[in-house]
């Protein structure tokens, strides 16, 4: 979550700088095919758009379900390998992500670093609010 002081507005950057450093660049796993995308390497990416207040939960829910659907799919991809090739931990984390749903993470990818150019009123008084009213937060309460 970043504050763009100028414009007084608030984004979601995606922040590949950090204490574990990512060996790849986002750039060049979206325009290489040939780099091999590993559901670690995936979840560590989608878990750097920080977004604490869940400004861009719509996107990031795109990433939470990905994940579930490679890894229900890369686990039954590893239970079908032979003992030899098969990985040692129970989660697949290593094994690497093909044909559509490594398409589909390069979008959400593209999606994600799409996001810095969405901004959001830090504000969200109205304009034409009377400032000597004191602010009400009003609830309504149901009667079954």
């Amino acid at each position: 979550m970043y504050w763009s002081v100028s414009q007084d507005k608030l984004y979601v950057k995606l922040n590949l700088q950090g204490k574990k450093m990512l060996n790849i660049d986002l750039n060049q796993l979206c325009t290489n095919p040939e780099i091999k995308l590993t559901l670690r390497l995936a979840l560590s990416i989608h878990a750097r758009a920080w977004d604490p207040i869940g400004l861009v939960l719509p996107t990031k829910m795109i990433g939470h379900l990905l994940f579930r659907q490679s890894l229900q799919y890369l686990t039954d991809r590893a239970q079908s390998m032979t003992d030899t090739v098969r990985p040692k931990s129970k989660l697949p984390w290593d094994l690497e992500i093909e044909g559509k749903f490594k398409q589909r993470w390069l979008e959400y990818f593209e999606m994600l670093t799409c996001l810095e150019t969405v901004h959001f009123e830090r504000s969200i008084k109205p304009e034409n609010v009377d400032p000597s009213v004191k602010p009400v937060i009003a609830y309504h309460q149901i009667v079954l």
